[in-house]
């Protein structure tokens, strides 16, 4: 459970922004609820994340209410930037951005949030777009 010793390190854990559910208030764009990466890119994060991930972190570490609670109401780039910018532990930024987006796609699927018809992006500017948004009751994959 590095990740939510990471979390808390860096604050994020203690944001009250963090703890609301997405609002009007939501940033202008798509939200993960309207499948913003495809169920190959997820596949294919599914396997980089186990190649690169499961020495440290179990996927339950991404799931549930503690994930809810961290990023529910924030961008795909705020967790695509944090994962990317710190991991892996012994190399952070070694994958390439297209891999960490697969990743941040797995993740999704693994809170139930549906595929869609186009690849998650890997570009900052596109990823600040996307606001995550799970649903009280999000469908178990």
């Amino acid at each position: 459970m590095r990740f939510i010793a990471l979390v808390v390190v860096t604050g994020l854990a203690t944001s009250p922004v963090l703890a609301q559910d997405v609002t009007d208030s939501t940033p202008p764009g798509r939200t993960t609820v309207a499948g913003v990466y495809t169920a190959e890119q997820a596949e294919n994060g599914a396997k980089v994340y186990r190649k690169n991930c499961t020495a440290c972190h179990a996927p339950v570490g991404y799931t549930g209410l503690a994930f809810r609670r961290v990023w529910n109401g924030r961008t795909v780039f705020d967790f695509y930037d944090l994962v990317r910018s710190t991991m892996p532990n012994d190399e952070p930024g070694k994958l390439s951005r297209e891999e960490y987006a697969d990743i941040m796609a797995y993740l999704l699927k693994l809170n139930g949030l549906p595929s869609g018809e186009k690849p998650l992006p890997n570009s900052d500017e596109e990823l600040k777009l996307i606001t995550i948004s799970i649903p009280p009751k999000a469908p178990n994959p």
